[in-house]
């Protein structure tokens, strides 16, 4: 009898478990997908959709201020368009197929642009996935497209505004961050 109990009792415990187990798998695949879903966000996956790409290229005719060239591309004016996306309300962007995180620097060494350290060479293609429409009134219409016009118009700097369907973005190169954590030195 008192074995008939024990074993009653073990099953239970193991029918518990059971379900336990089950219920923490389910939680574990919940947060796998959302970290998934978060990464690509973040940048740091693959992503695909609708969207937009504006190519910048120097100027045809270029003018020249004490032997500089004012007709090249700068790293503000990528960063301009940059970020003109995102207010625009882009999920994604990548400029010559570096796909741009929180992390991310646009920056200049020289006359070169940098995206992540990375030399670009023009001209230089920055696409972004989201709404279309809200893109392209950003770019088309909105304050950034003030800038650009004033950039275009002031040193020969041509930009070209175009959706595209089924864009393919590649998750960032760069290594995503663990986590931080404190020194006891």
């Amino acid at each position: 009898m008192e074995a008939q109990i024990k074993v009653e009792d073990l099953n239970t415990g193991n029918g518990l478990l059971s379900n336990d187990l089950s219920n923490l798998s389910q939680r574990a695949q919940n947060l796998a997908s959302r970290v998934s879903s978060l990464e690509e966000l973040a940048g740091f996956q693959p992503i695909r959709g609708n969207g937009i790409q504006v190519i910048i290229e120097p100027a045809v005719s270029p003018k020249f201020t004490e032997g500089v060239d004012l007709g090249i591309v700068l790293d503000s004016d990528v960063a301009l368009i940059v970020n003109g996306m995102f207010v625009g309300g882009a999920q994604a962007v990548a400029v010559n197929d570096y796909r741009l995180t929180s992390l991310s620097a646009i920056r200049s060494a020289g006359e070169a642009i940098l995206v992540d350290y990375q030399a670009l060479i023009p001209p230089y293609r920055i696409v972004a996935i989201g709404d279309v429409t809200k893109l392209e009134r950003e770019l088309k219409s909105g304050i950034t497209s003030e800038e650009i016009a004033e950039i275009s118009k002031g040193y020969g700097i041509r930009f070209k505004v175009e959706s595209v369907s089924q864009i393919s973005l590649p998750g960032s190169n760069i290594p995503l961050p663990k986590r931080a954590s404190v020194r006891n030195d």
